[in-house]
């Protein structure tokens, strides 16, 4: 009798282990479903020789919901989700990693065997929409900016499928909109997993994030900032408890201000390695309002290529020299990686994640970010050796 009230017993166990498993795999769905901004997360194969121990979270680029007022964020919002940085039902069911990101141990000999997970961003808000409302843009036009939810329910699908107490290392880093999520995201999953295991190392890598709060030289005001504030006026991601609560008690008035990455890095307390050109043709287009850039670098007679342009480009990048400078001086756990080459986005790139950016130097960016993470540098900026256009 006994023994078979063992086995009952167990078996009651185990029926409810199956059922709080299925709970809360009916829980992620939903979320899925109903959020509007379905988290969606790729994963790296296992036959790719991962180690469980090393963890690389990488939030996606794909630009945030801007326009100069809230009815034309709305509309690109909406947009959006008509493609796969605004839906997951829009995504692919496999992507190709590249840079970083890869599997392949030529391309990227020391990061190739780290778990990745991917994080796509669908909400156009960095990963930050804190919205419960429901967003219309007409009758039968609606949605929701929820990315807050979707890296709650990732976070939660980590520790519920991978065994973090076997974790040595994690990564956690971005581009663009990703590369400031990074920023953002990086001290609140460093103290969520110490929970589970407090010997975890975590460094943060976020590649070009540097979008200055600077003004148009077309219209001599703050555009970019006005965008910036559009959008979080209806995602009310400045409200959310996982922005850096520090930054945001230092700016108590001004929150959106903790949405450049400027301000933000003094408050970050992981080990942080920010890699920016100093001639990032996205933000000369669209924080300084100069257009044909490229055309601009490339030829320099061009009737595009006004001597006002090129002193107001050199200008923006020499603030952006002086404001890492700065932040570094006050704050020991950031590290910058600052470059002439035109360019936006280089870690997922192949060609640039293994480039040499200055001549007579011998690492690459791959090396740089190994040399970091691997604790060997405590300090790493590099001045301009070439003349800013």
């Amino acid at each position: 009798m006994e023994q078979n009230a063992l086995t009952v017993k167990q078996k009651i166990i185990n029926t409810l282990a199956f059922l709080l498993f299925y709970i809360s795999l009916i829980i992620f769905i939903l979320i899925t479903i109903f959020l509007g901004t379905a988290p969606s997360i790729y994963i790296k194969e296992s036959e790719t020789n991962t180690d469980p121990s090393k963890i690389l979270i990488f939030f996606s680029g794909g630009g945030w919901c801007l326009g100069d007022s809230e009815e034309a964020v709305l509309q690109n919002c909406y947009y959006k989700i008509t493609s796969n940085i605004g839906s997951s039902d829009k995504q692919r069911d496999q992507l190709q990693f590249d840079g970083i990101l890869s599997s392949i141990q030529y391309h990227n000999p020391y990061f190739y065997d780290y778990t990745v997970i991917f994080l796509s961003n669908c909400d156009g808000t960095g990963f930050q929409g804190n919205s419960d409302a429901e967003l219309q843009v007409s009758q039968d036009k609606t949605f929701w900016l929820r990315g807050r939810k979707n890296v709650e329910a990732s976070l939660d699908y980590i520790k519920e499928n991978f065994d973090l107490s076997i974790v040595k290392n994690v990564i956690v880093a971005g581009s663009q909109s990703g590369g400031l999520a990074a920023l953002q995201w990086v001290d609140v999953i460093a103290q969520d997993f110490a929970k589970i295991n407090i010997n975890i190392k975590f460094v943060a890598v976020s590649d070009t994030s540097l979008f200055l709060d600077q003004k148009s030289f077309t219209t001599h005001q703050y555009s970019f900032r006005q965008q910036v504030k559009n959008f979080l006026s209806l995602s009310n991601a400045d409200e959310s408890e996982y922005l850096n609560q520090e930054c945001i008690k230092s700016f108590e008035n001004e929150p959106w201000r903790c949405f450049f990455a400027e301000n933000l890095l003094n408050f970050v307390e992981t080990p942080t390695l920010v890699i920016n050109s100093l001639i990032d043709f996205w933000q000369i287009d669209q924080v300084l309002d100069i257009d044909q850039n490229q055309i601009c670098f490339e030829q320099k007679n061009s009737v595009f290529c006004s001597q006002e342009k090129n002193l107001y480009i050199q200008q923006y990048s020499q603030e952006m020299q002086q404001i890492m400078e700065d932040i570094q001086s006050q704050n020991p756990y950031i590290h910058y990686y600052l470059f002439n080459q035109t360019g936006h986005v280089f870690i997922e790139n192949l060609s640039t994640f293994n480039q040499i950016f200055f001549e007579g130097q011998e690492n690459t960016l791959n090396q740089i970010i190994e040399k970091f993470v691997e604790n060997e540098i405590n300090l790493f900026f590099l001045q301009q050796t070439q003349e800013t256009p």
